[in-house]
């Protein structure tokens, strides 16, 4: 598989994620940058992330996925697609798709792999439309940052949602992780990518107990739907009061 250069330039921070890709679609199978939590004053933790994850098909999705699969109705956005694993495997059941990522390199391949209709956008911005259920997996919920922008993104996923909607979304309980703040989700990330390292983002590992505080704030209902052993869960949200 091949793709053309993008039309629109990536986010800084992407920069080595997007060049992994390229590599991939070129044929390496193997291409996997790194994700590394910055630590003040020591080399944080990193781990690979393979492209050919984003490309897994069925057989290879986390259960916590599989049940996030089954549960989504009606018409999908699946918000931070990546290669659109998530999206092809609800088309083949049949649920119209909007799949939605923040980089264009990843919008192309996902229109070359076969999702129907893959756009540039972020979450937290899309507007316009609505949708029987948002989903987030492998912690798409992270693109919020922390917990302040959680909290605006409940606000907004609302207006995403149409008369009884679901929000389904997966984290995992973190016992230890490497904050930037009080917080130990709320975290600061790179990616690196053969000697190449991206501008850092913000990213959120937000456990269920804190998920369901600060929903239960902004007038949702949370319900776990699928935990497991490895502290990964499944979260549904209904806002109360309908969307």
């Amino acid at each position: 598989m091949t793709t053309t250069p993008s039309l629109s330039p990536a986010p800084a921070w992407a920069a080595p994620y997007v060049r992994a890709l390229r590599d991939y679609l070129a044929g390496e199978s193997a291409a996997a940058p790194l994700v590394r939590v910055l630590v003040p004053g020591q080399l944080g933790p990193a781990a690979p992330l393979p492209m050919a994850s984003l490309a897994r098909g069925p057989g290879a999705f986390h259960p916590i996925e599989e049940e996030a699969l089954r549960a989504a109705r009606g018409r999908v956005l699946d918000a931070g697609a990546g290669l659109g694993a998530a999206a092809l495997a609800l088309q083949a059941r049949g649920l119209p798709v909007v799949a939605l990522d923040v980089v264009p390199d990843f919008v192309e391949a996902m229109r070359e792999r076969g999702v129907r209709d893959a756009r540039l956008g972020d979450a937290r911005s899309f507007a316009g439309e609505r949708f029987d259920t948002v989903l987030m997996l492998m912690n798409g919920v992270g693109i919020v940052e922390d917990l302040a922008g959680l909290r605006a993104f409940l606000r907004h996923a609302r207006t995403l949602l149409a008369p009884d909607g679901q929000l389904l979304l997966d984290s995992e309980d973190h016992p230890v992780l490497f904050g930037i703040s009080p917080y130990p989700g709320e975290l600061s990330c790179r990616f690196e990518y053969r000697g190449e390292e991206g501008a850092p983002f913000r990213w959120l590992a937000i456990d269920l107990r804190t998920l369901s505080a600060l929903a239960d704030e902004a007038g949702w209902d949370v319900h776990e739907a699928a935990r497991a052993p490895d502290g990964r869960y499944l979260a549904r949200l209904t806002p109360r009061g309908g969307a």
